[in-house]
């Protein structure tokens, strides 16, 4: 659902709940069902150390596979800004990847099960947020449609919470800089530079700044963008096993069963770093 207004304190919540959870982290998959049109937004290696500018936008919580419904953390109807992943991937005649649900949810994960933990690649952790791109005072650039930023948390995610924390703090704030609030909310500005792994290059944030909005964000790029916690793709042990094994197919009945986004939404198999 579109920003609940009626559980705007909610918002509070998620960003304690983020700022405590920010530690650790690395690079990975989507792990998401694409809602139809929607596009990736992507860092190009010739804007590395050039300033960009995006409106982080805000959506309600649906459903109780929300990593923070399943801990208590929050509740169908609260609001909040973004997602907190845990994902392995595989190789195999069919490549693929699962959400690990020991990190992610505190389950039984049935990548693991399947593998009996032999030779098995560490997950990794991943962001999922809605975004705009704008300019320094939150006015869009482009088609100004909203785009699904899929994002390491190494690279992204942990210095975005760590300067709300730290600014917050230096502007008197009883809390982190409420980048996502929809009416008082802040244009996240953020630096990048190329750096290289053994997979190749990506994309690490160096700096974030917070500009004020000029404006509060538009009640129609609110409802474009559907909750988050609906688009988790989450494969069963036998999806899994086809995966590894090379047996080809889509996602299982079964899986599509657990999954009632999946049946309506096309998977992309983009990624931002």
């Amino acid at each position: 659902m579109p920003y609940n207004r009626q559980a705007a304190s909610s918002m509070g919540n998620s960003y304690q709940s983020a700022v405590s959870h920010n530690k650790g982290g690395s690079m990975g998959p989507s792990v998401i069902n694409f809602p139809q049109g929607a596009k990736a937004y992507k860092l190009e290696e010739a804007k590395a150390n050039v300033e960009q500018y995006i409106n982080i936008i805000p959506w309600a919580i649906e459903t109780d596979r929300h990593p923070r419904v399943v801990k208590n953390e929050a509740k169908i109807g609260d609001n909040d800004f973004y997602l907190d992943l845990y994902v392995h991937f595989f190789e195999g005649v069919l490549k693929g990847n699962s959400i690990c649900m020991a990190q992610t949810y505190g389950q039984a994960c049935p990548y693991e099960q399947e593998t009996e933990g032999q030779g098995m690649p560490a997950a990794k952790r991943r962001s999922i947020f809605w975004v705009q791109p704008c300019d320094k005072q939150g006015n869009p650039t482009g088609d100004g449609q909203p785009m699904i930023f899929n994002t390491s948390h190494y690279a992204f995610t942990k210095i975005l919470l760590e300067e709300a924390e730290i600014q917050g703090k230096d502007q008197g704030l009883h809390g982190p800089i409420p980048f996502a609030d929809p009416d008082q909310g802040y244009v996240v500005g953020f630096r990048f530079r190329m750096d290289s792994s053994g997979s190749g290059k990506f994309a690490n944030t160096v700096r974030v700044d917070f500009y004020k909005r000029a404006k509060p964000l538009p009640e129609k790029l609110l409802d474009q963008c559907v909750a988050l916690d609906r688009l988790i793709n989450i494969p069963t042990r036998q999806d899994i096993h086809d995966a590894l094994y090379g047996k080809a197919g889509g996602t299982s009945a079964e899986a599509s069963e657990a999954s009632p986004a999946a049946a309506a939404a096309d998977v992309s198999p983009e990624e931002s770093f």
